[in-house]
């Protein structure tokens, strides 16, 4: 007997136990399935509800009465999961069913659109190849042996594929599919899973990319990637052996130590440490402004704050640590009277170290190295001050790119600072032009700002705050401060963030001006009064209104809070 023929003689089979199925009879006109086809020993029955009978339902499908006869009993099982495949277009192509006995049948749609337990005239395809045909072809593709695991790689993320009916099975259509991947061939753990492994690798070794076979460590015997993940192991451990095992014809590279995202969220990592709380982080900070704007006082005057433990800006409280400051442009005779006028009458604080000359920061020269050294000799050192840049950048070599000169002349003062968990400031110019952007006033190539962590640009400003900081970073929040410079005491002390200063400047502005003016005024009137940007007074209206500190009458007119309101002339009655 050949089942196997019989069903597929038949339209809309569906196999409903084991050992019995239903379909559309033949020998009428049958909308639902009335016949039952049941397996019984020696022989195999068909039973028409509607009343046709055997020999009608026989000569109607075709059927020779031969294949119904001295039949064993087949080992079919009720199918536990099928695998749908399809084209490169997503067209379907066929079906594999598994069943609870782990055996499989492959079937196709009939021209009734019911199913032939054969695949005449179907053209095999990989599986899953829609995604694998849209997936880029950098993507790497592992090839298993069979639906369920590739199923599973799908689900962590990985594209995957296998040919239909297991090992052995490999058709040359399929290399073509898999033309310019990377692929990773999984075996199963068996002598027929890498004799099937190493027919793939044959089939594919001109026309893949590259090709790996992934050695599965911890694999027990008939074991497949599945039974492996189901041992606890992870994508993680699948990507990092995909890693280790060089493709087919290459040696194994060296070793690089990485760290995976998982472990990175994983891991405890000390705060950002900040030399002063909110402004200037651990790391390379550029200082920035013109020359004779202050930026050498400041210097001294934070130096002298860190090694005491005292008040940077003269607000900021900050912790102790050893100092060095190469005051390149200075001598000591100017160091002691700026020093004098810091000090006043304090004593000199232990820990702040001064050098008038150093060497450039190239090989060559030795100037890193000698920093390098320096700071192992005083391991509470927080900081290092140069003053200034040009003095130490490596000199120009004929024909050196500007950009790259400075990336070098940074780089190793931005890596000698992180690798010691300190601050080092490099003070320098800016340019003459005025420019929109803070960071362009920088004088120089974008390789300065790109590679400090910390950019700060001191200004004068026109205004009751005598100087501005611009403050932008990896690690800290941009802001721009307003400053006040101590003429009696030379140095820079903080007053708060410039915008909200400004606006308190010209808030008590606002306030005399309305307070002496005999009437109300416009926006416009205050504007051109006191020649601040209109924009700005709409502004401080809004928020000295809301303060009570001024009141606004009809038409958009604005007085003093304290005024007396505008007489009112009223109308005769008649």
């Amino acid at each position: 007997m050949n089942i196997d023929k019989v069903l597929g003689s038949l339209k809309g089979v569906v196999q409903t136990t084991p050992h019995t199925w239903k379909a559309q009879c033949p020998a009428h006109e049958d909308a639902n399935p009335s016949l039952s086809i049941t397996e019984q020993p020696g022989r195999l029955l068909l039973h028409c509800h509607a009343g046709c009978t055997y020999e009608e339902v026989l000569s109607a499908a075709g059927i020779d009465s031969q294949d119904c006869r001295d039949t064993k009993i087949r080992d079919r099982n009720l199918i536990v999961a099928t695998y749908d495949y399809f084209d490169a277009r997503g067209k379907f192509s066929f079906q594999v069913c598994r069943c609870d006995n782990k055996k499989f049948f492959q079937r196709r749609l009939d021209e009734f659109g019911g199913w032939a337990n054969n695949l005449a005239g179907v053209t095999r395809t990989l599986y899953r190849l829609p995604e694998l045909t849209q997936a880029k072809g950098s993507r790497v593709v592992f090839v298993v042996e069979g639906e369920k695991d590739v199923d599973r790689l799908f689900s962590l993320g990985f594209l995957a594929t296998c040919n239909s009916g297991g090992a052995g099975k490999w058709r040359p259509q399929y290399t073509k599919a898999l033309e310019g991947r990377h692929l990773v061939i999984v075996p199963d753990n068996d002598k027929v899973g890498k004799e099937h492994s190493a027919a793939i690798v044959e089939a594919v070794s001109k026309t893949a990319a590259s090709i790996r076979v992934l050695d599965l460590p911890d694999q027990e015997t008939h074991g497949d990637i599945s039974s492996w993940l189901n041992k606890d192991h992870t994508a993680a451990e699948l990507k990092e052996l995909i890693t280790a095992t060089p493709p087919i014809g290459e040696t194994a590279a060296p070793g690089v130590a990485t760290v995976t995202a998982t472990d990175l969220m994983r891991m405890t990592l000390p705060p950002v440490r900040f030399l002063v709380p909110g402004l200037i982080p651990e790391g390379l900070a550029l200082l920035v402004g013109r020359p004779k704007v202050g930026k050498s006082w400041l210097c001294l005057d934070l130096a002298i704050a860190v090694a005491a433990g005292g008040l940077a800006l003269g607000k900021v409280q900050v912790e102790p640590h050893e100092v060095l400051y190469l005051a390149l442009e200075d001598n000591l005779r100017r160091l002691q009277q700026r020093l004098k006028l810091l000090l006043l009458m304090d004593a000199p604080p232990i820990g702040l170290h001064f050098k008038l000359e150093w060497p450039r920061l190239d090989p060559q020269s030795g100037g890193l190295a000698m920093l390098s050294s320096w700071i192992r000799q005083h391991p509470a050192v927080g900081l290092i001050i140069i003053d200034t840049l040009a003095r130490v950048k490596p000199a120009a070599e004929r024909g050196g790119q500007a950009y790259d000169l400075d990336t070098v002349a940074l780089a190793g003062l931005q890596s000698l600072a992180g690798q010691n968990g300190i601050t080092i400031i490099l003070v320098h110019h800016s340019r003459k032009a005025i420019a929109e952007d803070p960071l362009d006033a920088v004088s120089g190539t974008l390789a300065l700002t790109g590679v400090a962590d910390t950019t700060l640009i001191l200004k004068r400003a026109a205004t009751r705050a005598s100087g501005e900081l611009y403050v932008v970073g990896r690690d800290v929040d941009q802001q721009e401060l307003a400053l006040g410079w101590g003429d009696e005491h030379p140095s820079w002390t903080l007053l708060g963030q410039a915008e909200e200063f400004h606006l308190s400047e010209d808030r008590q502005k606002v306030k005399a001006l309305l307070r002496e003016s005999e009437g109300s005024m416009s926006p416009k009137d205050i504007s051109d009064a006191l020649n601040i940007d209109h924009n700005i007074i709409h502004k401080l209206l809004a928020r000295m209104i809301a303060s009570a500190e001024i009141r606004k009458i009809d038409r958009g007119k604005y007085v003093d809070q304290d005024s007396r309101p505008d007489a009112v002339q009223l109308e005769a009655p008649f």
